[in-house]
């Protein structure tokens, strides 16, 4: 997220940088979870994407939301 390099961006940029370290010291499946239910909190925030900046969220929440709910499916049910 390029712009987000801008000063007027300083807090999304901490907010993700955050998210990347949790990511990075992720080490059992409720870790990550938690990093993406922290993710999910990103729209209120009420931070100001350009257009392109908000697709690449949208994007990495609906991939965030897939992951999510395989790795909550219940393992005991037949595919």
């Amino acid at each position: 997220m390029a712009a987000l390099h801008d000063e007027d961006n300083a807090y999304p940029m901490a907010f993700f940088a955050l998210l990347r370290t949790q990511l990075a010291s992720a080490r059992v499946e409720e870790d990550v979870l938690s990093l993406f239910f922290e993710l999910s909190t990103t729209a209120f925030q009420g931070f100001v994407f350009s257009p392109r900046e908000a697709e690449r969220v949208d994007a990495l929440l609906a991939a965030c939301e897939q992951v999510s709910h395989a790795m909550t499916a219940d393992d005991g049910r037949a595919h």
